[in-house]
């Protein structure tokens, strides 16, 4: 796996937040991000809850206790990933410049090379991966 990614993904995605606040383009008075915002933040949240004690990981080692299928899990493969990328979007559409535009499309590289990685793992690790891969969405629930 690529070690990069692994090790420093989760800080791109971090400074990616620092950088759009220090320049002022993360935080909104709109409803739409506001809502949009949260609703990022509470899919992350509840993505890292349906976790069991000591199977979270912030690298893409698996940590045992098999596949999980339940809270957003049902719906989606990454709903962590899902709510970052929701979270960072919406702060970039309610303050779309340049700079903000390269660093959603840096995470979203980012995020999106992370999830094809830690697939792979998964796959090796756990045999019923596949099976739980065919019938549920990567990011976005009945899409994708």
């Amino acid at each position: 796996m690529n070690t990069f990614v692994v090790k420093y993904g989760s800080w791109v995605m971090t400074l990616a937040v620092v950088i759009m606040i220090i320049d002022g383009g993360f935080f909104s008075r709109a409803p739409l991000v506001i809502i949009g915002q949260v609703a990022g933040i509470f899919l992350m949240i509840s993505g890292r809850v349906s976790f069991g004690k000591g199977q979270f990981r912030v690298t893409a080692d698996p940590a045992g206790g098999g596949v999980i299928r339940r809270g957003p899990y049902r719906l989606i493969r990454h709903p962590i990933y899902t709510g970052a990328i929701l979270l960072i979007w919406v702060s970039i559409l309610g303050h779309l410049t340049i700079l903000n535009a390269i660093i959603g499309m840096i995470v979203l590289a980012t995020i999106l090379y992370r999830i094809s990685l830690e697939e792979n793992l998964l796959r090796q690790h756990y045999p019923d991966y596949a099976e739980y891969a065919a019938r549920t969405r990567k990011i976005i629930p009945f899409v994708y």
